[in-house]
């Protein structure tokens, strides 16, 4: 039977056709339905990609018979997030100016068109969309983005120049392109996996966050003369380059490789914390608004401090310190100067000072009395301590008398033996039991090279290793290199004392 084409049948025909030209058109490419990846680093869709929306735009109109007139275009800034999580929610805080917002939506589902309910973005509080797709692009004039703690593995900030705040930490991130976001002011990338890092484009930043980034080597902010704030620590640099910083108040850069550093152009600098690299040299003098530097465990011999200075805390423990000039520290409150190799200690110039570290040093024959008593007198509610010695560190040759520890606590200090950290440190300390060589009758305990041996009278002498292991009982006596204790025992009583022979 056939059938006879009317008129009336011509253009429904004729409109069957071009739909399905359109469709079979969009499905010939993938990039139909994520359109946005098509769209180079300019901030605007492509004219093939202006195209393809155009043309999805019509199908849309053939089929409902209505103009599409959305103000939910994609020919506008966004973002892009990808994750690794396939379940849960997105964790999100968005901010963008209230004139911008009647245009912004988010791509949730990840299909390149706007859905009805896809406009519905909470700003500036966080927005907890359920994860739908593994990508999604967020369309709209935002500039404010932070998207910490969602499992990020890429992160496409390149098309959306007017973002200043960025908070992209905690994420799984290698690799971060901020080639055009010349507005960026405040960046937290913390705790990823960033490779390097480059800011080039970055002129206007004022607090960088980068730290537990354990791969990153190196940073370069020479240009970045509108600094403010910078923690870098716990990565794995082992350059860090600055130039003139102005305006850095607080410099945060422990745990690196770092065996240089130049500090010489920080005139607002209050806080550096430089601890466990392996500098070297350590010159602050140039630094007069520092309150609190913490320079330990790196390989530094000397340290210039600032005259006038306002240093409130001192950490610069666990360095081949042999000299420590606390002469300008007058606002000093806190000292942490562990196990260095400082055979003198003088406080006198600090009468703010309150909690000290001295342990593990070379302060014997008198230093450590001297040291305690010019401690100022303190009030209960201050809680002043002095952490003295350390009598489980066989290089620990600090000693103080039972007198000198009676005094102190008399001016309001409890004086404590660190023990290897049992206790947290605070472990009372009464004095080395009858260390007595102030008095004119007591032996006096001689090391010249390797050679020991007594001055005075007494009437036995025992030589032994921390360990307890006796290795002499007749001085004087060549000793091979290493820490000892001597016991003697005399008219006045017990003479117990460790020494270094080197």
């Amino acid at each position: 039977m056939t059938t006879k084409l009317t008129e009336s049948m011509k253009p429904r025909l004729l409109l069957t056709s071009s739909l399905l030209m359109v469709c079979m058109s969009l499905t010939l490419s993938a990039q139909t339905l994520n359109v946005q990846a098509a769209t180079p680093p300019t901030g605007q869709p492509t004219e093939e990609t202006q195209g393809r929306l155009a043309d999805a735009s019509k199908v849309k109109e053939l089929l409902t018979g209505q103009e599409d007139t959305s103000p939910y275009s994609t020919d506008q800034p966004y973002i892009k997030l990808t994750t690794a999580k396939t379940k849960g929610k997105w964790q999100l805080t968005l901010g963008i100016k209230k004139a911008d917002k009647g245009t912004a939506w988010a791509d949730l589902n990840g299909n390149g068109v706007y859905d009805k309910g896809e406009e519905n973005i909470q700003t500036y509080k966080l927005w907890k969309p359920a994860i739908s797709s593994q990508t999604i692009t967020i369309y709209g004039k935002f500039n404010w983005v932070a998207c910490t703690l969602n499992e990020l593995t890429e992160l496409d900030v390149s098309q959306n120049n007017l973002i200043a705040y960025l908070a992209c930490g905690e994420n799984k991130l290698e690799h971060l392109d901020l080639s055009h976001n010349s507005a960026l002011e405040k960046l937290y990338c913390n705790k990823n996996n960033l490779q390097e890092l480059n800011l080039s484009a970055q002129p206007n930043l004022k607090e960088l966050y980068c730290f537990d980034n354990p791969k990153l080597q190196a940073l370069d902010l020479t240009l970045q003369t509108k600094l403010e704030e910078l923690y870098t620590n716990r990565c794995d640099l082992s350059e860090l380059k600055l130039s003139s910083h102005p305006l850095l108040k607080q410099l945060k850069a422990d745990e690196n490789k770092l065996t240089t550093i130049n500090l010489s152009d920080l005139p607002e600098l209050q806080k550096l914390w430089l601890g466990s690299n392996q500098l070297t040299e350590m010159d602050l003098s140039k630094l007069h608004k520092l309150d609190d530097v913490q320079v330990q465990e790196n390989k530094i011999s000397t340290i210039s401090l600032p005259n006038p200075s306002v240093i409130s805390t001192l950490v610069c423990g666990r360095n081949p310190l042999k000299a420590l000039d606390l002469s300008t520290l007058p606002a000093l409150m806190t000292l942490d100067c562990s196990e260095t190799q400082i055979s003198e200690l003088d406080i006198s110039s600090c009468p703010n000072i309150t909690y000290i570290y001295c342990y593990s040093n070379r302060l014997a024959e008198g230093a450590l009395d001297k040291t305690l008593s010019q401690l100022p007198t303190r009030e209960a509610v201050d809680k002043a301590f002095c952490i003295a010695v350390d009598t489980t560190d066989p290089h620990d040759l600090n000693q103080a008398s039972p007198a000198s520890i009676s005094q102190a606590k008399e001016k309001g200090w409890s004086v404590y033996d660190y023990q290897s950290g049992a206790n947290d440190g605070y472990n009372p300390y009464q004095g080395t039991v009858a260390v007595d060589q102030v008095l004119s009758h007591a032996p006096q305990v001689r090391v010249q090279g390797q050679l020991v041996s007594i001055e005075g009278d007494y009437s036995a002498a025992t030589v032994f290793r921390a360990s307890g292991e006796t290795v002499a009982t007749k001085l004087p006596a060549l000793l091979p290199s290493g820490v000892y204790m001597i016991s003697l025992v005399y008219q006045g009583g017990l003479l117990y004392q460790k020494v270094l022979v080197e």
